[in-house]
């Protein structure tokens, strides 16, 4: 059967097309990006979907932070917060200001380190204790008081976490499956851009 291109060349060999190589080349180039673009959004949501705590309203930026007197390991929070400005890009930025302030987010003195969720608010609390390493964790804890749940491994108790997602294929500050030196890497980046 004759190829026929337009309204008036018809080619009845493939060879009397010089650019038939091209062509084809093009559309299959084009078709693999519609497709990698459509599985890119579908990722995306996924992701969206699988790191929401609870529903929460926009929170402002930067947010402020005030470390309680008491509050275990002072200087892993303020590290914990250049860590997050600085990985994501600027689209989360935490300031600490002075105890006399009010703040978006306290640090506050326990025996066990959680965080007090900002489900349907902006203020959230830090329990800080000694109980885990926080030079390791308080980037997590810190990322808690912008909504997002923990990834944790399965036969862990759902019981303590709020709306939690399981280790699968996220990797990143907010799974427990993740060593630290695997955070801030394109989950993360996508985490941010979604989210921020």
């Amino acid at each position: 059967m004759p190829l026929k291109f337009g309204k008036s060349k018809t080619i009845s060999n493939v060879n009397e097309d010089p650019l038939i190589g091209l062509r084809v080349l093009v559309w299959g180039c084009g078709l693999g990006l519609l497709l990698w673009l459509l599985v890119t959004i579908a990722t995306i949501d996924a992701v969206h979907s699988d790191h929401m705590a609870c529903s929460r309203p926009e929170l402002p930026m930067p947010r402020t932070v005030v470390i309680r007197p008491g509050a275990a390991n002072p200087q892993a929070w303020r590290v914990a917060m250049i860590e997050i400005n600085i990985q994501s890009g600027g689209r989360i930025q935490f300031v600490e200001v002075g105890q006399n302030y009010e703040a978006d987010v306290y640090i506050l003195p326990s025996s066990t380190t959680w965080v007090a969720m900002p489900c349907g608010r902006i203020e959230s609390e830090i329990y800080a204790g000694a109980d885990v390493n926080l030079n390791y964790w308080a980037s997590h804890e810190l990322m808690h008081t912008l909504g997002l749940a923990d990834h944790i491994a399965p036969g862990m108790s759902p019981s303590y976490y709020i709306n939690p997602g399981y280790c699968g294929e996220y990797v990143g500050v907010m799974s427990y499956c993740t060593p630290k030196s695997q955070w801030w890497g394109v989950d993360d980046d996508w985490l941010f851009y979604w989210w921020f």
